[in-house]
Protein backbone atom coordinates (compact mmCIF):
# COMPACT_ATOMS: atom_id res chain seq x y z
CA UNK A 1 0.00 0.00 0.00
CA UNK A 2 2.67 2.04 0.81
CA UNK A 3 4.88 1.75 -1.91
CA UNK A 4 2.07 1.92 -4.95
CA UNK A 5 1.41 5.67 -2.74
CA UNK A 6 5.33 6.22 -2.94
CA UNK A 7 5.03 5.05 -6.66
CA UNK A 8 2.03 7.25 -7.17
CA UNK A 9 4.03 10.98 -5.86
CA UNK A 10 6.93 9.84 -7.56
CA UNK A 11 5.05 10.13 -10.91
CA UNK A 12 3.14 13.23 -10.34
CA UNK A 13 4.98 15.35 -8.55
CA UNK A 14 7.94 17.36 -9.53
CA UNK A 15 11.45 17.72 -7.26
CA UNK A 16 10.34 21.32 -6.70
CA UNK A 17 7.73 20.00 -4.75
CA UNK A 18 9.44 16.28 -3.54
CA UNK A 19 13.06 18.20 -2.37
CA UNK A 20 10.92 20.89 0.25
CA UNK A 21 8.91 17.73 1.35
CA UNK A 22 11.93 15.30 2.19
CA UNK A 23 13.66 18.48 3.99
CA UNK A 24 10.77 19.04 6.00
CA UNK A 25 10.70 15.67 7.10
CA UNK A 26 14.27 15.98 8.17
CA UNK A 27 14.19 18.48 9.94
CA UNK A 28 11.41 17.27 11.73
CA UNK A 29 13.18 14.34 12.20
CA UNK A 30 16.57 16.24 13.50
CA UNK A 31 14.93 18.90 15.36
CA UNK A 32 12.26 16.57 16.92
CA UNK A 33 9.68 18.19 16.08
CA UNK A 34 10.97 21.16 18.03
CA UNK A 35 10.89 23.58 15.11
CA UNK A 36 7.39 22.15 13.45
CA UNK A 37 5.76 25.55 14.12
CA UNK A 38 8.55 27.15 11.90
CA UNK A 39 8.14 24.41 9.03
CA UNK A 40 4.10 24.51 8.98
CA UNK A 41 4.94 28.51 8.66
CA UNK A 42 6.61 27.99 5.29
CA UNK A 43 4.24 25.87 3.99
CA UNK A 44 1.18 27.54 4.93
CA UNK A 45 2.76 30.59 3.22
CA UNK A 46 2.52 28.55 0.13
CA UNK A 47 -0.57 26.59 0.82
CA UNK A 48 -2.70 29.00 2.41
CA UNK A 49 -3.10 29.26 6.32
CA UNK A 50 -6.71 28.86 6.56
CA UNK A 51 -5.29 25.03 6.19
CA UNK A 52 -3.54 25.57 9.56
CA UNK A 53 -5.67 27.58 11.51
CA UNK A 54 -5.93 24.37 14.07
CA UNK A 55 -2.60 22.70 13.25
CA UNK A 56 -0.66 26.16 13.92
CA UNK A 57 -2.05 27.18 17.23
CA UNK A 58 -1.43 23.89 18.36
CA UNK A 59 2.08 23.48 16.97
CA UNK A 60 3.04 27.03 18.76
CA UNK A 61 1.31 26.33 22.03
CA UNK A 62 3.28 22.62 22.25
CA UNK A 63 6.67 24.62 21.03
CA UNK A 64 6.34 27.21 23.70
CA UNK A 65 5.59 24.25 26.35
CA UNK A 66 8.93 22.52 24.75
CA UNK A 67 10.69 25.06 25.33
CA UNK A 68 9.96 26.13 28.92
CA UNK A 69 10.67 22.44 29.08
CA UNK A 70 14.51 22.43 27.81
CA UNK A 71 14.72 25.59 29.75
CA UNK A 72 14.55 23.62 33.30
CA UNK A 73 16.32 20.48 31.40
CA UNK A 74 19.20 22.69 31.06
CA UNK A 75 19.39 23.64 34.94
CA UNK A 76 19.52 19.65 35.63
CA UNK A 77 21.29 18.48 33.16
CA UNK A 78 19.28 15.32 32.49
CA UNK A 79 15.80 14.54 30.35
CA UNK A 80 12.74 14.79 31.84
CA UNK A 81 9.73 12.02 30.94
CA UNK A 82 7.32 15.05 29.99
CA UNK A 83 9.92 16.43 27.21
CA UNK A 84 9.78 13.08 25.81
CA UNK A 85 6.22 13.09 25.85
CA UNK A 86 6.22 16.20 24.70
CA UNK A 87 9.06 15.73 21.87
CA UNK A 88 7.01 12.73 20.88
CA UNK A 89 3.58 14.96 20.72
CA UNK A 90 5.25 17.66 18.89
CA UNK A 91 7.04 15.20 16.03
CA UNK A 92 4.07 12.96 15.74
CA UNK A 93 1.70 16.12 14.79
CA UNK A 94 4.74 17.92 12.36
CA UNK A 95 5.13 14.43 10.32
CA UNK A 96 0.92 13.95 10.46
CA UNK A 97 1.07 17.38 8.72
CA UNK A 98 3.76 16.62 6.02
CA UNK A 99 2.20 13.44 5.13
CA UNK A 100 -1.47 15.07 4.90
CA UNK A 101 0.30 18.08 2.41
CA UNK A 102 2.09 15.61 0.38
CA UNK A 103 -0.79 13.49 0.05
CA UNK A 104 -2.90 16.73 -1.17
CA UNK A 105 -0.23 18.16 -3.66
CA UNK A 106 -0.15 14.52 -5.15
CA UNK A 107 -3.99 14.61 -5.41
CA UNK A 108 -4.62 13.69 -9.56
CA UNK A 109 -8.05 13.27 -11.21
CA UNK A 110 -8.55 10.18 -12.92
CA UNK A 111 -10.21 9.86 -16.30
CA UNK A 112 -13.34 8.83 -14.79
CA UNK A 113 -13.52 11.93 -12.09
CA UNK A 114 -12.68 13.98 -14.90
CA UNK A 115 -15.72 13.01 -17.17
CA UNK A 116 -18.08 13.82 -14.10
CA UNK A 117 -16.37 16.71 -13.42
CA UNK A 118 -17.21 17.74 -16.31
CA UNK A 119 -20.72 16.99 -16.21
CA UNK A 120 -21.00 18.71 -12.64
CA UNK A 121 -19.43 21.36 -14.33
CA UNK A 122 -22.11 21.93 -16.83
CA UNK A 123 -25.00 21.72 -13.86
CA UNK A 124 -22.99 24.58 -12.15
CA UNK A 125 -22.43 26.31 -15.28
CA UNK A 126 -26.18 26.29 -15.79
CA UNK A 127 -27.07 27.53 -12.12
CA UNK A 128 -24.42 30.41 -12.63
CA UNK A 129 -26.56 31.68 -15.50
CA UNK A 130 -29.53 31.62 -13.55
CA UNK A 131 -27.72 33.24 -10.57
CA UNK A 132 -26.26 35.97 -12.43
CA UNK A 133 -29.42 37.18 -15.03
CA UNK A 134 -28.86 38.62 -18.50
CA UNK A 135 -25.29 38.07 -20.85
CA UNK A 136 -23.83 41.30 -21.47
CA UNK A 137 -23.78 41.56 -25.08
CA UNK A 138 -19.83 42.28 -25.54
CA UNK A 139 -18.17 41.96 -28.78
CA UNK A 140 -15.95 38.71 -28.84
CA UNK A 141 -13.15 38.52 -31.74
CA UNK A 142 -10.41 35.80 -31.38
CA UNK A 143 -7.53 37.59 -29.95
CA UNK A 144 -3.90 38.38 -31.30
CA UNK A 145 -2.03 40.06 -28.84
CA UNK A 146 -2.49 40.00 -24.97
CA UNK A 147 -2.67 43.66 -24.80
CA UNK A 148 -6.38 42.88 -26.61
CA UNK A 149 -7.54 40.75 -23.62
CA UNK A 150 -6.58 43.29 -21.49
CA UNK A 151 -8.70 45.89 -23.36
CA UNK A 152 -11.26 43.42 -23.34
CA UNK A 153 -11.49 42.98 -20.03
CA UNK A 154 -11.09 46.87 -19.23
CA UNK A 155 -14.34 46.88 -21.82
CA UNK A 156 -16.63 44.16 -19.66
CA UNK A 157 -15.44 46.42 -16.51
CA UNK A 158 -16.89 49.41 -17.35
CA UNK A 159 -19.87 48.14 -18.00
CA UNK A 160 -19.63 46.63 -14.36
CA UNK A 161 -19.48 49.73 -12.05
CA UNK A 162 -20.66 48.15 -8.95
CA UNK A 163 -22.91 45.29 -9.80
CA UNK A 164 -21.53 41.69 -9.27
CA UNK A 165 -20.00 40.13 -12.79
CA UNK A 166 -18.99 36.90 -13.68
CA UNK A 167 -17.13 36.64 -16.84
CA UNK A 168 -16.95 32.53 -18.01
CA UNK A 169 -13.76 32.08 -20.40
CA UNK A 170 -13.93 28.94 -22.92
CA UNK A 171 -10.35 27.68 -24.26
CA UNK A 172 -9.12 24.58 -25.93
CA UNK A 173 -7.65 22.64 -23.57
CA UNK A 174 -8.57 24.08 -19.88
CA UNK A 175 -12.35 24.26 -19.57
CA UNK A 176 -14.36 25.67 -16.18
CA UNK A 177 -12.29 28.90 -16.20
CA UNK A 178 -14.38 32.05 -14.60
CA UNK A 179 -14.00 34.76 -13.04
CA UNK A 180 -16.25 36.90 -10.90
CA UNK A 181 -16.37 39.89 -8.49
CA UNK A 182 -17.84 42.35 -6.16
CA UNK A 183 -18.15 45.96 -4.77
CA UNK A 184 -18.04 46.30 -1.06
CA UNK A 185 -19.27 48.69 0.69
CA UNK A 186 -16.44 51.16 0.53
CA UNK A 187 -16.43 50.14 -3.19
CA UNK A 188 -12.92 48.30 -3.35
CA UNK A 189 -13.47 45.02 -4.61
CA UNK A 190 -13.49 41.23 -4.47
CA UNK A 191 -12.33 39.17 -7.08
CA UNK A 192 -12.64 35.30 -7.68
CA UNK A 193 -11.03 32.86 -9.74
CA UNK A 194 -11.70 29.02 -10.88
CA UNK A 195 -9.75 26.75 -9.02
CA UNK A 196 -9.66 22.49 -9.41
CA UNK A 197 -13.89 22.70 -8.31
CA UNK A 198 -14.57 24.15 -11.44
CA UNK A 199 -11.64 23.73 -13.92
CA UNK A 200 -10.82 20.35 -16.13
CA UNK A 201 -7.99 19.54 -15.54
CA UNK A 202 -6.81 19.92 -12.30
CA UNK A 203 -4.49 22.44 -11.73
CA UNK A 204 -1.17 21.46 -11.07
CA UNK A 205 1.11 22.98 -8.30
CA UNK A 206 3.24 25.23 -10.54
CA UNK A 207 -0.14 26.75 -11.77
CA UNK A 208 -1.37 27.08 -8.03
CA UNK A 209 2.05 28.66 -7.30
CA UNK A 210 1.90 30.79 -9.90
CA UNK A 211 -1.84 32.01 -8.85
CA UNK A 212 -0.48 32.94 -5.28
CA UNK A 213 2.71 34.73 -6.90
CA UNK A 214 0.10 36.78 -8.78
CA UNK A 215 -1.33 37.59 -5.55
CA UNK A 216 -4.33 35.15 -5.02
CA UNK A 217 -5.33 33.63 -2.19
CA UNK A 218 -5.44 29.56 -2.21
CA UNK A 219 -9.18 27.95 -2.01
CA UNK A 220 -9.92 26.42 1.68
CA UNK A 221 -12.38 24.70 2.91
CA UNK A 222 -15.64 26.65 2.54
CA UNK A 223 -14.48 28.69 -0.32
CA UNK A 224 -13.34 26.90 -2.92
CA UNK A 225 -12.27 29.60 -5.74
CA UNK A 226 -9.21 31.62 -5.55
CA UNK A 227 -9.74 34.90 -3.91
CA UNK A 228 -8.41 37.99 -3.90
CA UNK A 229 -9.25 41.17 -1.51
CA UNK A 230 -8.36 44.82 -3.29
CA UNK A 231 -7.93 47.97 -1.63
CA UNK A 232 -9.78 51.02 -3.07
CA UNK A 233 -6.91 52.20 -5.11
CA UNK A 234 -6.17 48.61 -6.69
CA UNK A 235 -10.32 48.64 -7.88
CA UNK A 236 -9.94 50.57 -10.40
CA UNK A 237 -11.02 48.57 -14.14
CA UNK A 238 -7.23 49.02 -15.35
CA UNK A 239 -5.49 47.35 -12.31
CA UNK A 240 -8.34 44.45 -12.14
CA UNK A 241 -7.93 43.90 -15.93
CA UNK A 242 -3.89 43.43 -15.37
CA UNK A 243 -4.60 40.74 -12.79
CA UNK A 244 -7.50 38.68 -14.76
CA UNK A 245 -4.85 38.83 -17.90
CA UNK A 246 -1.93 38.09 -16.16
CA UNK A 247 -3.84 34.82 -14.31
CA UNK A 248 -4.79 33.80 -17.87
CA UNK A 249 -1.17 33.66 -18.93
CA UNK A 250 1.09 33.35 -16.23
CA UNK A 251 -1.78 31.79 -13.89
CA UNK A 252 -3.27 29.21 -15.57
CA UNK A 253 -0.75 29.22 -18.37
CA UNK A 254 -3.13 29.53 -21.08
CA UNK A 255 -1.94 30.06 -24.82
CA UNK A 256 -3.81 33.39 -26.38
CA UNK A 257 -4.87 31.22 -29.66
CA UNK A 258 -6.53 29.06 -27.59
CA UNK A 259 -9.28 31.33 -26.22
CA UNK A 260 -12.16 30.10 -28.06
CA UNK A 261 -15.13 32.33 -26.50
CA UNK A 262 -16.30 34.41 -23.57
CA UNK A 263 -19.50 35.54 -21.74
CA UNK A 264 -20.53 37.97 -19.53
CA UNK A 265 -23.03 38.15 -16.90
CA UNK A 266 -24.34 41.27 -14.16
CA UNK A 267 -26.12 41.00 -11.64
CA UNK A 268 -27.63 43.59 -9.69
Amino acid sequence: MINKELRHIGQHLGYDIKFPIAMSLTLHLVGWGVISPFITIWWARRLGFKRYRIILPVQLLLGFWIFTVIAEESNTNSVSGEGWLLRLAIFALGFYVVVRDLRYLSQQDSPADKQNKLKVLNIKQKRREKKFGDLVNAEFEPFTEWKDVNAFFVKILGSVKDRKFLIDLETDKIKGIFFQGYSEPDSAKTIEAAADLSVVPKLTDEQKLNMTLIGWELPSQGLPNFIMFLDLEESDDEAIAQVLSRTLKDGYGIELKSISSASIKLKG
